[in-house]
């Protein structure tokens, strides 16, 4: 029987060899595969769950980069204007509260062309009274669709102060 191996062995050495090698390679493949995702930090490979990847990803600043119109003073007729206000993160639409004194019913819209601006409308035919400073609070709940809050509340001011009169410049007389 011994010697039947040793002639199959000699006449197929290269391939019985071959076939062992294979084997062994896809074990040990196995075994550090195993040992990887059982610890992690072993130098085998990374292994990252899903709520480790979060939080690396680098925590920018949410805040307000912009205003429209800016915040004070200003002349103008439209009274049923919107307000823009533009963050430095696209905006998660659910967390938005917005308070409005004196009381203006607003609704509070994010941009589907430009995720980072939040629009406020007036809602129901409501509209900026001329002459009447509102003040309007965007409460820190909002946040980014990355869960980043604000840091604190931001407090806009709108004062709407209609002129008297209008000027018309060269060019502008089909207006009158």
């Amino acid at each position: 029987m011994l010697n039947k191996l040793k002639e199959i062995y000699n006449k197929h050495r290269v391939l019985i060899i071959s076939v062992a090698i294979i084997i062994l390679v896809a074990g040990i493949s196995f075994i550090l595969s195993e040992l990887a995702t059982k610890e992690p930090g072993t130098g085998l490979a990374p292994v990252i769950t899903k709520i480790e990847e979060e939080e690396q990803k680098p925590k920018f600043p949410f805040n307000l980069v912009e205003a429209s119109p800016p915040s004070g003073d200003r002349r103008t007729f439209d009274f049923a204007e919107y307000i823009y206000f533009k963050f430095s993160a696209p905006i998660d639409i659910n967390t938005i509260n917005v308070i409005v004194t004196p009381l203006v019913n607003v609704k509070p819209l994010v941009n589907q062309t430009d995720p980072y601006t939040l629009i406020l409308i007036p809602n129901n035919g409501a509209t900026w009274i001329p002459n009447r400073r509102y003040t309007i609070t965007i409460e820190s709940s909002l946040t980014s669709i990355d869960g980043i809050s604000l840091s604190k509340d931001i407090t806009y001011k709108y004062y709407n102060n209609p002129p008297e009169t209008l000027e018309f410049g060269e060019g502008d007389a089909h207006l009158r």
